[in-house]
């Protein structure tokens, strides 16, 4: 199966807890792991808020990890098709346009969705948008 990795999966390789992350990665060990360069740009962000936080931030764990979410995982290459599916769901009232782009690449890349965000989660199925989502 072939399997995109929301931002809460690529966290605990550079050094921040997620519980949860690694027992589902573990339990679905043999499938094939996406990122997105989106989700690498929001680790930067909470790393920054983290830092705001006066919360010690190891730069060399950050450097490992994100060497290892390259050699480790495939990226996906976003392309015009992806963002008018994200704006899609955005005009339709979700608020949060990463979970957007995330959703929709998954969506038009052919991936299962794997993600703990029950909000976004809940507004696709309520608004009729195809589940791409993996239940673990």
């Amino acid at each position: 199966m072939r399997i995109l990795l929301d931002t809460s999966f690529l966290l605990p390789s550079l050094g921040v807890e997620v519980t949860g992350a690694a027992e589902a990665l573990e339990n679905l060990e043999g499938n094939d792991f996406y990122y997105s360069k989106f989700s690498i740009l929001e680790c930067s962000w909470i790393f920054i808020s983290l830092e705001r936080k006066k919360v010690a931030i190891d730069m060399e764990t950050i450097e490992i990890g994100l060497y290892s979410i390259e050699r480790s995982y495939r990226r996906v290459i976003e392309n015009a098709e992806v963002f008018i599916e994200a704006l899609k769901l955005r005009r339709a009232g979700h608020t949060d346009f990463l979970d957007c782009l995330l959703y929709a690449t998954s969506l038009k890349e052919g991936l299962k969705f794997l993600s703990f965000d029950a909000e976004l989660k809940k507004f696709v199925r309520k608004k009729g948008f195809e589940d791409v989502f993996l239940t673990i």
